[in-house]
């Protein structure tokens, strides 16, 4: 994945481009998210991903 200084900034800004890809039902968000907590173990801390997510919809196309 990604490793060095900025390591963090790229995860969360992969994440976020995987988030604002998702449909809008919910359930490619729901899946990608518990994917990538735990159970797919991509080593990323809770923190990553709850920066991503956030920015992903602040950064998200109103409708």
């Amino acid at each position: 994945m990604c490793s060095g200084g900025r390591s963090m900034n790229q995860k969360i800004s992969i994440i976020r481009k995987l988030l604002m890809r998702c449909g809008k039902e919910g359930d490619e968000v729901k899946f990608l998210v518990r994917g990538l907590q735990t159970k797919l173990r991509c080593r990323l801390a809770e923190p990553t991903v709850l920066t991503a997510l956030a920015q992903s919809f602040v950064e998200s196309p109103r409708e």
